[in-house]
């Protein structure tokens, strides 16, 4: 089975509305191994990349 998976992170304010931050892809367990990372290290890595934006 194949498809699109993405992890995407939102706040919600106190009168819930969504606030979209980012989403990333992602990637196949092939590019995981190429760049010798685990999933959780690939989603870590774009969060700090982006927590300087919030």
């Amino acid at each position: 089975m194949s498809g699109l998976e993405i992890l995407g992170v939102c706040l919600i304010d106190v009168d819930n509305k969504d606030l979209s931050l980012f989403a990333v892809q992602t990637p196949s367990p092939k590019t995981l191994h190429a760049v010798e990372r685990a999933l959780v290290d690939w989603y870590l890595l774009h969060w700090k990349r982006k927590k300087k934006h919030f």
